[in-house]
């Protein structure tokens, strides 16, 4: 079910699937890709509690294998409304009978959005409720509709880095979604700037880390921003469909990624996994804002 958050200027839909953004309007302008299964059939997943490609689909936690899907399963997994105003809602998921099958750990996950203005503010909670150590990996996936104007088109935006970015980018294995990083894809040398283009794209996603920073803005010609402001990430991917021709592009803030091909299986071995020791609280706040 979508539940809509809004005040003067600004509309928001958000599915009671995942807490998935399915839309982000400001003045009847639509800026989130609109989830057509001709391109991508979704809008802003969350990626819990694993990011990308597992290999061979399972991982070993304390002896016993776990069967984990790409990106989670938080994507796919009903969260409860437990509070609602004119522009805030917040959602809640905890731990139950289905999820400790395929996640070992009890939490409580809670996602929070507050719209003031033109600017969207979530707010993740993720609780360790159980008496050991809990990990995870946690990213985010917004897909970012473009162009937004009708004179406009792929092409002509780009995005712009807080400082300029020299990185070697990762190679994404095609054949299984896995990521090599010991094989540079390619070369980032000073990059401030990054004019979109569906080739660079026609091997997944760029994978730039470290992280380069916040706020990251996705600008058209004509001046209208989308800025993501998401400070507390690791990685960066950015990535759009190929050789389909989406009209979106994807900033997705990563704490993990896709398994390495010389993975072990051993769960605590991946990347960039956040620990929370019994009874903590991971908290990470993000913010997109519209300029238009």
């Amino acid at each position: 079910m979508n539940y809509k958050i809004f005040n003067e200027n600004c509309e928001v839909l958000i599915s009671s699937l995942g807490a998935e953004i399915k839309s982000f309007q400001v003045n009847d302008k639509e800026f989130m890709h609109d989830s057509n299964k001709k391109y991508w059939g979704r809008s802003a997943p969350y990626l819990f509690p694993n990011i990308g490609t597992i290999k061979d689909g399972f991982v070993e936690i304390d002896g016993e294998n776990y069967k984990f899907s790409k990106h989670g399963f938080l994507r796919d997994t009903e969260m409860e409304v437990i509070k609602q105003e004119n522009n805030f809602i917040s959602f809640s998921l905890k731990s139950n009978s289905t999820t400790l099958q395929i996640f070992p750990y009890e939490f409580e996950l809670i996602i929070d959005y507050l719209l003031e203005n033109q600017t969207l503010t979530a707010r993740i909670f993720v609780k360790n409720l159980g008496n050991k150590a809990m990990y995870f990996n946690f990213g985010l996936h917004p897909a970012f509709k473009v162009p937004w104007n009708e004179s406009e088109k792929f092409e002509d935006y780009k995005i712009k880095f807080p400082k300029p970015v020299t990185a070697n980018l990762p190679t994404v294995l095609l054949d299984s979604g896995l990521i090599d990083w010991k094989q540079t894809y390619q070369k980032m040398e000073n990059v401030s700037i990054l004019k979109l283009n569906h080739e660079d794209y026609s091997n997944d996603a760029l994978c730039i880390d470290p992280y380069p920073g916040s706020p990251i803005e996705l600008v058209s010609p004509s001046k209208e921003s989308i800025v993501l402001n998401a400070p507390q990430f690791k990685t960066l991917g950015i990535w759009t469909p190929y050789p389909t021709e989406a009209p979106f592009i994807c900033l997705e803030p990563w704490c993990g990624c896709a398994d390495s091909p010389e993975t072990n299986h051993h769960y605590l071995n991946k990347k960039d996994l956040i620990k929370l020791n019994a009874h903590e609280i991971w908290i990470n706040t993000y913010q997109i804002k519209i300029n238009c």
